[in-house]
């Protein structure tokens, strides 16, 4: 080993056309090519509650050589509308049987509001990842 070090920079997360970009009109700086080192890329953290932002972040993992959003979205030559369901297509994401199971037991042997009471827990426990199919 020759004591080579490579730059590790740590990369934002963001949305197609939810980032924010600051740069100064003034400045005229060119972009130059790197002569030297390397540079290895690390993401934040993306915590499930966030939503689409973790659903990219599970597909940047996974998908090699993405090119765009667009093509996170692509899977087996299919367009999805959310990374959530991009997600699902590629079988990174449980289905929702298990919950669907356990509240069509609970419906025959529970009151209305103890069903209810379950529903509201799945939500918010389980995040279940089509809550609007239960």
């Amino acid at each position: 080993m020759h004591k080579e070090v490579s730059n590790i920079v740590r990369l934002a997360l963001h949305l197609l056309g939810m980032h924010s970009v600051i740069f100064d009109p003034n400045d005229d700086a060119a972009h130059t090519i790197r002569k030297q080192g390397l540079a290895i890329g690390r993401l934040y953290f993306a915590n499930p509650s966030a939503g689409e932002i973790f659903y990219l972040q599970l597909l940047l993992t996974v998908v090699r050589g993405s090119q765009s959003f667009n093509y996170l979205k692509m899977v087996n030559n299919i367009a999805h509308p959310t990374f959530k369901d991009a997600c699902l297509a590629l079988g990174l994401l449980e289905d929702d049987k298990e919950w669907i199971q356990c509240l069509e037991k609970a419906a025959g042997m529970c009151s209305d509001f103890q069903l209810r009471l379950l529903f509201a827990v799945i939500l918010i426990h389980c995040t279940p990842t089509q809550p609007q199919d239960l």
